[in-house]
Parts: structure tokens; sequence; C-alpha cells
């Protein structure tokens, strides 16, 4: 089972970073909690200073993780990640692109990642394989499954993985590698499980000896415990390793 570490995603509130910067007493608090003051007479707008400090504090987070032997890494806005792959240029790692994909998107995802998690629309799908540069290999995908049936989720209903599935084997410059589903939080490791059963079940049903659909990729900080029972290839882990967003 490969883990991946991502960074929490913040609430959607409008600013890319952090929920109140800009606010005078929790700006304090965010600075104490990085530990870095401004150097004296520094003129730089204090909303780019805070950006510069999370991306410099994270990609510190992302050397040391690597230090200890971990390779993968999601991110769900592409901007923060390009940035961040910028910054780590000089070290081996694998990201995987988790966020919501849209097409004027499509080109970046294509051409800086790996992996590609949240795969939900064929016309997606066909721009990402003609999109991935030449020499590289096939981008490995995960088509995202709705198992809650959630309106405000993305991903196919289950009942429409199949023709989905069809359409993205025909890409060459991707590789159908298995299934992926945020599920609706639930309480209690019995009521967690269902979805991710309901997912692995799919994938039973869906896979054949030329796509055999290995990877699960489910579960995050407060479920995989359950995920992982009911055989998660890939956990999504980030408030558990960084902490959560405030």
């Amino acid at each position: 089972m490969k883990r991946i570490w991502q960074h929490p995603q913040e609430p959607k509130t409008g600013r890319r970073y952090w929920r109140s910067v800009g606010e005078l007493e929790r700006r304090s608090e965010f600075m104490n909690k990085l530990g870095v003051e401004f150097p004296a007479g520094d003129t730089m707008d204090e909303h780019e200073r805070e950006k510069q400090l999370v991306r410099e504090k994270y990609a510190q987070e992302i050397r040391a993780a690597q230090a200890a032997g971990q390779l993968a890494f999601g991110e769900n806005y592409l901007q923060e990640a390009l940035a961040k792959m910028a910054d780590l240029a000089d070290l081996p790692l694998e990201w995987h692109f988790i966020g919501e994909i849209q097409a004027n998107k499509t080109r970046q995802i294509a051409a800086h990642f790996r992996w590609v998690h949240g795969l939900a629309d064929a016309h997606h799908a066909e721009r990402l394989s003609r999109q991935r540069p030449p020499g590289l290999p096939p981008l490995k995908a995960c088509l995202q499954i709705n198992v809650s049936g959630e309106a405000t989720k993305n991903g196919v209903p289950p009942e429409a993985a199949t023709a989905l599935l069809a359409a993205c084997r025909q890409l060459p410059g991707l590789e159908v590698v298995g299934l992926m589903a945020m599920p609706a939080p639930a309480v209690g490791e019995a009521a967690q499980r269902q979805p991710f059963l309901a997912l692995r079940q799919l994938r039973d049903r869906l896979a054949s000896p030329d796509c055999p659909l290995r990877e699960l990729s489910m579960g995050m900080s407060d479920d995989l415990e359950a995920a992982i029972a009911e055989g998660a290839t890939l956990v999504r882990i980030g408030t558990a390793i960084f902490g959560a967003r405030s």
C-alpha cells in the first residue's frame, strides 16, 4: 500500500492559503506557528510575505518526509503544486494530482504529474492524453466514483463507470490503473467501510486480465483504517501528518 502525503485543504473562503490572512490578530498567531520573523525594512506585501513563508515551510516539510523515505506527494491546487515542484526539483518525488480537474488545467497536469486521481470526465481524459508530452510514460489515472451519491461531490455514479473506463482505455496517453472515491464522512468504522466496500466491489466487476485496476485510492486521515480494511492501495494522508490548516 502506498501512502500519499498531502498538505490539507483550506476552507473554501476565497483566499488561497489561510482563512484569515491579513487579519492582524490571526497574523501574529500564524507567524508564531511558523517560528519566523520578517526582516526589518521588508517592504513586501504582507499577504505575499505570508504566502512565501508558507511555501518555504511546506518545502521544508516535504524535504524532511522525503529524507524519511516518502516519495509520493498529492496536491489539490495546481499553482501551489507547480511552485512546490520548482522548489523541490532536485528531489526524486512522485507527484499526484488529487484536486478537481478543469479543462484549462489539463495541459499543466499532463506535463507535470505522474498520477491523477480525480478523473471523472471523458473530455478531460482526452485532453490529458493528447497533452501528455512525448517522452513521458502514460499518465496513471484513477477514475473517481461518487459512491455516496452526493450532489456536491465530483465523480461519476457507479453505473457510469463502465462507459468512462471504456473511453479512457482508448487513449494512448493515459493508463487507467484503478478507482478513487471520497465518500461522505461517517461515524464508526462499520459505517466508514460501506462505501469503500462498494468501490472495491465495483473494481472487481470492472477489472479484466488486460486492465486489472489494481489501485484503490481511498481513505484519508479520518478513515484510513476502514479504507485499508477494504483493500485500499493508496491512502491520502494530510492532516494526520502536516496538521490542519486554520
